[in-house]
C-alpha cells in the first residue's frame, strides 16, 4: 500500500485499506510536510512502514496506490512504477496522478458520469473518457479486470455516500443507537 498525501483522507484511507485487507504487509507514505507520513504510518500495525523520499518512490512496486494530496503535484506521478497490476485510487482527482497513468489503466471507472462530466473542463480536461461507472461495476454489469493498473476515481457522492450510509447503519443499530426517519 502507498499513500501520498498524509493529512485526514490518507488517515482514513488507511484505516478502511488496513480493514479490508487485513493481509497488508507493507505501507509506504509521502507528504510533503515533514513528520505528517510518519504520523500516518503510526497507525499501520505491525506492518512494515517506511517514508517515502517523494511521490514516485512512494508508489515504487505498490499494488494499491491512494492519492489523497490537497496541493497539486508538479510533475504528477505517471505510476509507471508500480506493480503492473496495480489498483490506483485518486481521491484528489488528478492532483496527483499524471495523464500517462490515466491513459494506461485497462479500466477507468468514476462513480458518477453526470458529476463526472460537469466538471470535466474544470477538472479533467484531456483525460480519457471513463470505460464504466462504480454503479455498473458494483452490480456485475462490467467486469474488472484481473490484469494491469485499474483506476477508480470517486467524487465522494454516488455509491460512496450510499456504502458509507449503510455502514453507518448497520453500526448504529449494532451499538443500539439512532433513529430512522421518514421520507417523503
Amino acid at each position: 500500500l502507498a499513500i501520498v498525501g498524509c493529512g485526514l483522507q490518507g488517515r482514513r484511507h488507511l484505516e478502511v485499506a488496513l480493514e479490508v485487507h487485513p493481509g497488508l504487509t507493507r505501507v509506504t507514505a509521502y507528504d510533503y510536510v515533514d513528520g505528517v507520513a510518519q504520523k500516518l504510518l503510526d497507525n499501520a500495525g505491525d506492518r512494515a512502514t517506511r517514508v517515502a523520499d517523494s511521490p514516485t518512490d512512494a508508489v515504487e512496486g505498490a499494488d494499491l496506490v491512494i492519492t489523497t494530496i490537497t496541493v497539486p503535484l508538479e510533475p504528477k506521478i505517471d505510476c509507471a512504477n508500480t506493480d503492473p497490476n496495480a489498483l490506483l485510487l485518486p481521491v484528489d482527482y488528478a492532483d496527483a496522478m499524471a495523464q500517462a497513468a490515466f491513459d494506461g489503466a485497462v479500466i477507468y471507472s468514476v462513480d458518477d458520469p453526470g458529476q463526472y462530466n460537469s466538471v470535466i473542463d474544470m477538472y479533467f480536461s484531456g483525460l480519457p473518457k471513463p470505460t464504466t461507472d462504480l454503479a455498473s461495476v458494483v452490480s456485475g454489469k462490467v467486469e474488472v479486470p484481473t490484469t494491469g493498473r485499474r483506476m477508480f476515481l470517486n467524487m465522494g457522492i454516488a455509491m460512496d455516500d450510499i456504502a458509507l450510509s449503510s455502514l453507518v447503519l448497520e453500526r448504529a443499530a449494532a451499538a443500539g443507537v439512532g433513529r430512522y426517519i421518514e421520507f417523503p
